[in-house]
């Protein structure tokens, strides 16, 4: 089971109304969020609190308390008291998603907007940058966060965090478009992988170990989540 939400930043909400929100979210989280001093990144760190919230109780069946949360060794965060559960979540531009499973996930969101294309050179493998500027200019861009998104959901679903490089591994599209993965010469098993520009400007990205069924992704307003 993979849930994935998704909830579009349309409108900026005061600081003060989005405050009383902190007391549904993890104590460390919500003092973390009241350090941030721009207003746009506390919202987006509330938001994704109750996102989290959200749809850790509807896969949990409803659980009410408020949900807490350890670190794993690299700093990834992982639910206490539900570890069937997994989560992620990712903000970029204009939407905040997140991703719950049965099984370690991770996703990742990015806003299209014109790169230099030595960030591909200084992160992706050798063949994926050849692949990637051997390609049509109008093709490139799509390419470059096709492959971006996806490896920041592989590492980011591993818990490594930047202790695993995105050039120590490499993906690839088979014929019939089925995302596969190598570490060295050696494939990896037993992960699966969606990308997607389902999200307006955006590219979005899930990998996931393929014992978690994809359920699809739900978009959730603003009004309706808060």
């Amino acid at each position: 089971m993979i849930r994935v939400a998704a909830v579009p930043m349309t409108r900026w909400v005061p600081r003060s109304r989005l405050a009383p929100l902190l007391a549904s979210i993890d104590p460390r989280r919500a003092a973390r969020l009241e350090r941030l001093h721009r207003d746009e990144d506390f919202q987006r760190g509330v938001v994704g609190g109750v996102l989290v919230s959200h749809l850790v109780r509807r896969a949990a069946h409803g659980v009410q308390e408020i949900l807490q949360f350890g670190t794993g060794e690299f700093g990834k965060p992982y639910l206490l008291g539900h570890p069937g559960l997994h989560f992620n979540l990712s903000h970029s531009g204009g939407w905040v998603v997140c991703a719950v499973s049965s099984s370690p996930v991770g996703i990742d969101v990015e806003e299209i907007r014109p790169v230099d294309f030595d960030i591909a050179r200084r992160f992706f493998s050798r063949s994926e940058y050849d692949d990637l500027m051997q390609r049509e200019p109008a093709d490139r861009l799509d390419r470059f966060y096709n492959l971006w998104t996806v490896k920041e959901s592989y590492v980011k679903m591993n818990g490594h965090g930047l202790s695993q490089p995105l050039d120590a591994f490499e993906v690839c599209w088979s014929a019939s478009k089925d995302i596969g993965f190598f570490e060295g010469s050696w494939p990896v098993e037993g992960v699966v992988a969606y990308v997607s520009d389902v999200l307006e400007r955006h590219k979005l990205a899930l990998c996931a170990h393929c014992s978690s069924e994809f359920e699809g992704l739900e978009v959730i307003s603003m009004e309706r989540l808060l």
